[in-house]
């Protein structure tokens, strides 16, 4: 079993200044490609600007994206992946094809022995800050003291999740306490049951390598959980709210051939690992998909890395109202850290 926390405390009061959500997604030229990651600096140049550049950075037409130290790596969204290396520049056109590299002083066109492949359906754009339109108020936390089973929920792919729960306690904040977590099959039978260590008002996370043996899990098969103080297990047990259920065999198919492809890219050294938690992400919260359970670990790698944070609070931050009002607390965290972030 492998347990942690996020390493910071959930304040008692939120505000989120709710009056910039209902711009237009773009104020200009719809993006061509996204950043996937930067390891040192890069930027980007447009005849107006030049600005730093960070994972989830849209980028237009007509952009010219330099690597001073270190690397980075784009996506175009018609989904060719490119790398590039301190000295570089990508003049960014319509597509692969249109645009073009230059490697210390010497320019040329870009060829797909430049690219990798890693759609065929594209890369959806991010179409703004619409995550702050599903956010409200907060004031605390409503409603008893209790563990909320946070994620999974819904529809996954992941034959063994990760569990992610949040303790509503807020007077005994950071306290350390064991927990219980149980998993029911769709017949109401308790399937899983282990103990897990976590922290009192803050993000807690368990994984457990025997998961997957228990669930057996297959397209359509549904299940809940719950999570307990341990020692409080009520009894009779209540019924459990979260709720995850595996997807079609199509979608099942789809998810378990694209993790394949990731991990190979990034086994055969053709991808940086940031660029692989990148594109999982963006595959899972994809609305064409919307296997939000199953970004949740990606993003949360991604956070602790210093040009994936903002990305990563913001899509945590988009997904997880999803996931109903117990979990929407969690989500204004997010949308607060995100808000409160210093400026570049």
């Amino acid at each position: 079993m492998k347990t942690g926390r996020y390493g910071f405390a959930y304040t008692a009061v939120l505000f989120l200044a709710l009056a910039t959500a209902s711009a237009a997604p773009w104020t200009e030229d719809p993006p061509v490609a996204m950043v996937t990651s930067v390891t040192g600096k890069a930027v980007a140049m447009t005849a107006a600007k030049e600005e730093a550049i960070v994972v989830g950075a849209e980028l237009r037409q007509g952009s010219v994206v330099k690597v001073q130290a270190g690397s980075a790596s784009v996506v175009f969204l018609q989904g060719d992946f490119i790398e590039l290396k301190m000295g570089e520049q990508l003049t960014l056109g319509k597509d692969l094809a249109s645009s073009a590299l230059n490697d210390n002083g010497a320019t040329r066109g870009v060829t797909k022995e430049d690219a990798v492949k890693v759609s065929e359906n594209g890369i959806p754009p991010q179409q703004g800050r619409d995550y702050l339109s599903q956010l409200a108020v907060v004031s605390g936390i409503r409603g008893d003291k209790m563990a909320v089973p946070v994620s999974p929920r819904l529809a996954l792919s992941e034959t063994a999740p990760v569990f992610y729960w949040f303790d509503t306690d807020s007077a005994a904040a950071g306290a350390k306490r064991a927990y219980t977590i149980m998993v029911r099959d769709q017949n109401d039978r308790i399937v899983f049951q282990k103990n897990a260590e976590g922290a009192v008002y803050e993000m807690n996370q368990a994984s457990f390598d025997n998961l997957a043996a228990s669930l057996k899990a297959s397209p359509e098969k549904r299940f809940t959980w719950a999570v307990f103080e341990d020692g409080k297990v009520p009894n009779p047990l209540p019924k459990f709210d979260a709720m995850f259920v595996y997807v079609d065999s199509l979608g099942f198919r789809a998810a378990g051939e694209k993790r394949e492809q990731m991990q190979s890219l990034l086994a055969a050294k053709k991808m940086d690992e940031q660029s692989f938690h990148t594109l999982l992400a963006l595959y899972y919260t994809d609305d064409r998909e919307r296997l939000f359970a199953d970004a949740i670990p990606h993003l949360e790698w991604l956070a602790a890395t210093p040009s994936g944070r903002g990305f990563a609070l913001e899509q945590m931050a988009r997904i997880l109202p999803r996931f109903g009002n117990q979990v929407s607390v969690v989500a204004a965290r997010y949308a607060a850290q995100l808000r409160d972030r210093p400026a570049k």
